[in-house]
């Protein structure tokens, strides 16, 4: 977290908006090192339509109580709760700006599956920006592929063309709906995404891959590399208490944690337990991500195809500690992901560290395995100078 808040505490992001050329921001990140003095910080959350809260929300909730440690820095909080409704939300996002109105910076978690798809979260920022009055800073999550590099246009036309050819659909239909996709799901996000990047003082991602997505969006605006944080844990059961806490003591437990979406592979897990031992049992640890209830159906309806059902267990919302008890209870954790952003499952997975993590082979995770070298090798080397020649 320290590479954040030296960035969000630097008096030289309060200049970056106004700077004449967008191509000069980013010398001005890399070589600022002056801090300010008592900078008052504020710091958005978001809250959706159903409770528990959003990894992306606790992301931020956990930054600025760690910010709140800090004697150099003040900081103010404020929570946007989004009902769907377009214009309460935006009378919503007016309140929170008037809220932080004062600050010298303020801070955004965005992702477009909780602030809303394409221009309906663009605008509830702009209203936001207007209102604060201050230089935004956004840290993006959930970056979809196939909204970045330019070539991704014709593959999402070539889908949606495809699909509905598949469905019986006819040729002008089927290119119709695909350039409507193209539109709606592409254009749209990329103009909006465009005006976000270009209107904030520093954009944020936590992985090189994710940076690479953004990157032909940003016009010159700095998109700073930060890696998602792992948290610091002091967990109060062992292993086997935690397995006799949820049930599963006589049993080999595999786990794979999180909202739940068709993204990150749960119907791979459900063939590889087909494939496994009587022992062996499967934790889906999380409920369904807003909109997914019918996908978590299709799960116990396969689980029970497959013949699995009596050996998987999906948990609904848990807290923060029975999450935990899950996580310490798991003989193997599992990122079958058929792709990602930053991962705040997989960071919490890294926090407990108490089993291993079969994960897919993508660049996000080998990002993790080449920071977990280095640190092995700085270990080393700090080993080795400390002992006598």
């Amino acid at each position: 977290m320290f590479d954040l808040f030296q960035l969000l505490s630097s008096r030289d992001v309060l200049s970056w908006a106004n700077l004449a050329r967008p191509s000069d921001l980013a010398g001005v990140f890399h070589c600022s090192k002056r801090w300010a003095v008592n900078m008052k910080l504020g710091f958005l959350h978001v809250r959706g339509q159903k409770p528990p809260e959003s990894g992306v929300t606790r992301y931020g909730r956990i930054l600025a109580q760690e910010a709140s440690q800090r004697s150099d820095l003040s900081i103010l909080e404020a929570d946007l709760s989004l009902s769907g409704a377009a214009q309460e939300d935006f009378q919503s996002a007016r309140q929170c700006g008037l809220s932080l109105s004062g600050v010298d910076l303020f801070h955004v978690q965005f992702s477009p599956y909780l602030w809303g798809i394409g221009r309906t979260g663009a605008k509830l920022l702009r209203e936001l920006k207007r209102t604060v009055n201050s230089p935004m800073v956004v840290t993006f999550h959930d970056l979809r592929s196939h909204a970045y590099p330019e070539q991704h246009a014709m593959a999402l036309f070539k889908e949606c063309f495809r699909d509905v050819r598949k469905s019986g659909g006819g040729l002008c239909w089927s290119l119709w709906r695909g350039f409507r996709q193209v539109q709606n799901g592409y254009l749209r996000d990329r103009r909006d995404l465009r005006w976000i990047t270009r209107n904030s003082a520093v954009v944020i991602v936590c992985t090189a891959e994710e940076r690479q997505r953004l990157i032909n969006l940003s016009h010159g605006s700095p998109v700073a590399v930060i890696p998602h944080f792992v948290e610091r844990r002091q967990p109060q059961l062992t292993p086997q208490a935690a397995k006799m806490t949820v049930g599963l003591e006589k049993f080999n437990v595999i786990l794979l944690a999180g909202f739940i979406f068709p993204s990150k592979g749960y119907e791979v897990a459900l063939e590889a337990l087909k494939l496994l031992p009587a022992e062996y049992f499967l934790v889906f640890a999380g409920r369904a991500s807003v909109g997914q209830d019918s996908y978590v159906h299709s799960l116990r309806q396969q689980a029970g195809l497959l013949g699995v059902e009596s050996r998987l267990h999906i948990t609904g919302g848990l807290s923060d500690f029975d999450m935990e008890t899950y996580l310490l209870a798991v003989d193997v954790a599992i990122c079958p992901f058929m792709q990602m952003s930053a991962s705040g499952s997989f960071s919490t997975w890294l926090s407990v560290g108490t089993a291993p993590i079969i994960a897919s082979d993508l660049p996000q995770i080998q990002s993790y395995n080449l920071w977990s070298q280095v640190r092995s090798q700085c270990s080393q080397q700090a080993t080795r100078r400390r002992s006598p020649l």
